[in-house]
Formats: structure tokens, sequence, C-alpha cells
């Protein structure tokens, strides 16, 4: 356990490496999975989480079948039978957040998680074993950890490492309810230095729960389309890329006259934008916001057997 200031750094500041989890399913990763690594590995170091001296072998045989060199990736065994969901591939949400003291020491955020808040989606031993994973790195690489009550993902917020923090409401208060505005600041102060928080309401309409959905479909009249999000991940759709530039997403008057979705999207985005537009960084100056195109969401067909 440890007490203290803590400082999250942003994630343009320079790293020792970037930590990645292995699914012990024969098959399961796929192609995106490998490019990720092979486009990280000129550049920095990968510490890939494995379940077992099994899951360590399957990833060597799979990383070198695809002529992926293993010399700057690391196999850090952490032990933990539960992890077997695919969602646990998203170790930014539940894995370690890595924070400096006063003094230059590093730490973990421990985090609490409750499985993006999806209810039973999910057996229950495998959500606590994936509610506890930053704790297991924590203790295979001999660090404190710094323990909260508060539910927070890795995907959720967006800092720039010098005090200022986006959060999403719909994200927030879904997670950690019964708890006020003024609580949640209160335990982003004290456990990543947090200073000075900017709130936007919600994120884009394909990353509402999947109890929410969609009103429509595509072609505007389909009513049995649903969403696979988790109601609001500020990483889906704004960017820190330096201590006062963001990038935001957008869609033009032209895609949300031709798109249902992307007509609700537009509305959510440009609130966001003259919220930030009306914001500062901690210093008290306005942020620069670029604006990016965002994708068109995808629709797929799924059976009953699905």
């Amino acid at each position: 356990m440890a007490e203290g200031n803590y400082r999250m750094p942003a994630e343009w500041e320079p790293q020792e490496a970037i930590w990645l989890q292995w699914i012990q399913m024969p098959g399961y990763y796929n192609e995106t999975h490998f490019s990720l690594i092979e486009a990280l590995i000129p550049y920095t170091h990968v510490k890939l989480i494995v379940h077992s001296q099994t899951a360590q072998n399957l990833a060597t045989q799979e990383l070198t079948n695809r002529g992926i060199p293993l010399d700057n990736i690391s196999f850090h065994e952490v032990q933990g039978n539960g992890i077997q969901v695919s969602m646990s591939q998203w170790v930014r949400d539940m894995g370690p957040i890595f924070v400096y003291d006063d003094a230059g020491n590093k730490k973990i955020i421990d985090y609490d998680f409750n499985n993006w808040n999806l209810g039973d989606y999910g057996p229950p031993a495998t959500v606590t074993e994936m509610e506890a994973l930053d704790r297991r790195v924590a203790a295979s690489q001999e660090l404190e950890t710094v323990p909260s009550t508060m539910i927070s993902e890795g995907g959720a917020r967006e800092t720039n490492g010098k005090g200022t923090v986006i959060l999403v409401e719909s994200i927030e208060f879904d997670r950690n309810i019964g708890w006020t505005r003024t609580q949640i600041e209160a335990e982003y102060a004290r456990t990543i230095g947090a200073t000075n928080f900017i709130w936007l309401e919600t994120g884009p309409v394909e990353d509402n729960h999947p109890d929410t959905g969609v009103s429509v479909g595509p072609d505007g009249v389909t009513k049995n389309a649903y969403t696979l999000g988790v109601n609001g991940h500020a990483y889906e759709f704004v960017r820190f890329v330096n201590s006062n530039t963001l990038l935001l997403a957008e869609v033009s008057e032209e895609e949300a006259a031709g798109h249902p979705v992307q007509a609700e999207n537009r509305v959510r985005l440009e609130r966001s934008f003259d919220i930030l537009s009306q914001s500062t960084e901690e210093l008290g100056n306005p942020l620069n916001v670029i604006r990016v195109t965002a994708p068109v969401p995808v629709y797929r067909q799924f059976t009953p057997a699905d």
C-alpha cells in the first residue's frame, strides 16, 4: 500500500514498454492483434502478459509462425486461471495504471473494475480475475499499489500528464452509482494528480451499452440494431496529442444527412466541441481542438446462434 502525491504521465512521454495481454485460447488472436505487436516492436519494448507456460509457448509459436521477431518482446507470467474471455484483450481497461510519486517512485493505481457494468456478461470468476489483474502485475513487478474503491477503466479518461483530465459523464456515473462529481474529481486528484477537470456528456452512438442499442439501423427503418460498446469511453472520440492540443472526431452535415446514426453522432460530437472550446488546460490557456473525420459505423448481421 502506498499514499502520497501521484502523477499519471501522458502517453507521449518517454516509456520503457507497452503492456499487452495474450488470450489463452488457440487461434483467438487475429491479424489485428499481430499487426499491433508488429507495428510496436521496432520502436518500443512489448511486455506480453501470459497466464501459464502453455500460453507462453502458444504465443511464441503463433508469433514465430507469422515472422514476428521476439527480440523486443518479453513474456510475463501473471498467475490467474479465469482470464479466458475475449474482453480481457483490452488490458488498458482493467490492467495496471502506472503513476509516479513525488520521489519518482513508480506505483500502480488499483481501481475497481465491474466488467464495464455489463451485468451478467461474462462468468463471475472471470470478472474477478480481470479485476485482480493490476494487482497481479504489480506483484510480479514488485511495485506498490494505491488502492481505490472507485471504478475506473483506462479507456474512460484522457490526461495531458500535467493535471488536466477529460471525463465522460455517461461512463463515470454509470460505473460509480451514487458518487457525486465532487467525489469522483477528488479521487482522480488523489490517485493520478488531476487538478483540472473537463466533463463531456457522452460518446458516439456505437459505443452505447448493448442494452441501450440504437433506435434505427443504417437504412433508417430497421429497429433491431444493437451496439457493442461500453457507454462512452473517451479514447473512442477525443485524444490529447500534446499538453494543450486535442483531436476530436467530427461528423459533417453531409454525412449526418445520409445516415441516422451519424446524425446523432454529429449532435453528440458538436456538443463535445462546444464544451472543449470553452475549456482550458490547467494553466488557464485555451485548448487547441483539431477535428478529424469520424469513421462510419460498421454493421454486421448476427443470427440467434451468435
